[in-house]
């Protein structure tokens, strides 16, 4: 079969799905209600998640070095995702709700992968894109829902609501365990079996996780730093202590040796001022833009960023 470009392919699969989806459900309604159900089609529709998704068999998976990059094509083989992965995308198997060993990703296997639908994508074919989530599609009954909920925890598309369990696993994108209200105003991963048939279907998860909108993350330390920055090279110098603390960060300064020392939860950010390399959990990385004191305060390169708001 002849494949389509991405984004005439990707139009006319999201108006199918969209079309049936509203045709089944208008069908399964009491006929006194059609009349409300179509007032509420003519609406706005719901910006309920931040992610797309793709789900396909992996065909190929091409290594550079140690880079990863899976080659994905959907079931009637009319379109074809190149998905490269970076450190920090999650894995999932959809039957366990475990982490999948990213080694173990190889022909054959069916997956779901979701990635930002607010990042720029190059306008290539095939499409190329890095995940945020990826999710093996087990043989059982495993089911994956990622979606913004509502404080009743209804998904915005209003297809599955939440019936939260003292049993159900709640975590935060780092693995670690957080409380029923922490998953208020983020986008969830849910995991679960079996749902019901009302409309929308109810669920006991088994698991979710909790997903920071990183945009809002983003505008919030904007925010906080306001006009509080230099531009050096082209490039926004920080006040690496003020950014760091927002973002829930304990900071140590060490103004006689020029060292800022950054630490949350199991991630640890050593920076020598004046230097272009820096400590990521004892890995070195560089920055573009080298680190200054400026008015006796750190300043760090805006690619911290991308650093900080990955541990949130």
């Amino acid at each position: 079969m002849k494949k389509l470009p991405a984004l005439v392919t990707a139009t006319l699969i999201t108006g199918l799905v969209i079309s049936t989806h509203s045709a089944v459900a208008s069908s399964q309604l009491p006929r006194e209600t059609h009349n409300d159900f179509a007032k509420q089609e003519d609406r706005q529709p719901v910006d309920s998640t931040d992610f797309m998704e793709f789900s396909g068999l992996i065909t190929d998976v091409k290594k550079d070095k140690d880079f990863l990059t899976l080659i994905v094509e959907n079931k009637d083989k009319s379109l074809e995702m190149h998905f490269p992965l970076s450190d920090n995308v999650l894995l999932f198997n959809s039957d366990t709700t475990e982490a999948f060993d990213k080694d173990q990703l190889v022909k054959g296997l069916t997956i779901t992968a979701y990635y930002d639908k607010n990042k720029p994508m190059i306008m290539i074919y095939p499409p190329r894109t890095t995940p945020e989530i990826i999710v093996v599609n087990g043989k059982n009954r495993g089911q994956v829902k990622v979606s913004k909920f509502n404080d009743q925890y209804v998904s915005l598309d209003n297809e599955l609501k939440l019936n939260i369990a003292e049993e159900t696993v709640l975590l935060n994108k780092q693995g670690d365990k957080i409380k029923k209200e922490k998953l208020q105003g983020k986008e969830l991963i849910v995991f679960y079996d079996i749902s019901t048939r009302s409309i929308p279907a109810q669920t006991t998860p088994k698991k979710i996780i909790a997903w920071d909108n990183r945009d809002q993350l983003f505008e919030q330390v904007q925010e906080a730093v306001g006009d509080d920055y230099y531009i050096k090279n082209g490039m926004k110098l920080l006040p690496i202590k003020k950014v760091a603390e927002h973002l829930g960060y304990k900071v140590k300064w060490d103004s006689k040796n020029a060292k800022v020392e950054l630490g949350k939860q199991n991630q640890t950010i050593q920076i020598n001022i004046g230097k272009e390399k820096y400590s990521l959990n004892r890995s070195l990385r560089s920055f573009e833009v080298v680190p200054a004191i400026i008015n006796d305060a750190p300043f760090v390169s805006e690619e911290i960023l991308e650093v900080l708001l990955n541990n949130q």
